[in-house]
């Protein structure tokens, strides 16, 4: 037997599916915070907005939604623009480019990156051991931990797609 599917998508690869998909990444990695680990969660919350909107993650898209009225956005719009606004997107933006691209052309800024291993007040949560390692960016002078800013972007995709449920 032969399916056959339309040339756009993946398959019957669904936005709930990249979902769930990004779910078990984050939940890999929170407790191994390799840099592995944060490819593929990054490019999953990243380019999740492409499969709520058309060309989601792009600067145009964006652009485009805040121009139309508040009414008539849809809901996939008003979170293109949610996640949009996120300061911790910015993290996600760059881990996504960053692990895709050797080198990036200037679009999208890079930022430097350091790991830390250890126990910090604020960041550790139940369950860490002493010696887990935690990725972090500098951006704008301020250390973003990508374990909490994927956390907060994971949860904001989270409030869309629970909602639809009902």
């Amino acid at each position: 037997m032969e399916q056959q599917f339309p040339k756009e998508g993946f398959f019957d690869l669904t936005a709930p599916d990249l979902f769930r998909l990004a779910c078990g990444q984050y939940e890999s990695f929170y407790h191994d915070q390799s840099p592995v680990n944060a490819f593929l969660v990054s490019v999953t919350l990243f380019h999740l907005l492409d499969w709520l909107v058309k060309d989601g993650t792009t600067r145009r898209a964006k652009i485009s939604i805040e121009a139309k009225e508040l009414g008539d956005r849809t809901p996939e719009e008003v979170i293109a623009l949610a996640i949009h606004e996120l300061p911790e997107f910015r993290a996600v933006v760059s881990a996504a480019n960053n692990s895709k691209h050797r080198e990036l052309d200037g679009y999208r800024p890079a930022y430097a990156k350091k790991r830390r291993v250890g126990a910090f007040a604020g960041v550790t949560r139940a369950g860490d051991s002493l010696d887990d390692e935690h990725l972090i960016l500098d951006i704008e002078d301020e250390e973003v931990w990508l374990r909490d800013a994927f956390g907060t972007v994971l949860e904001r995709y989270r409030e869309y797609f629970d909602s639809q449920k009902q």
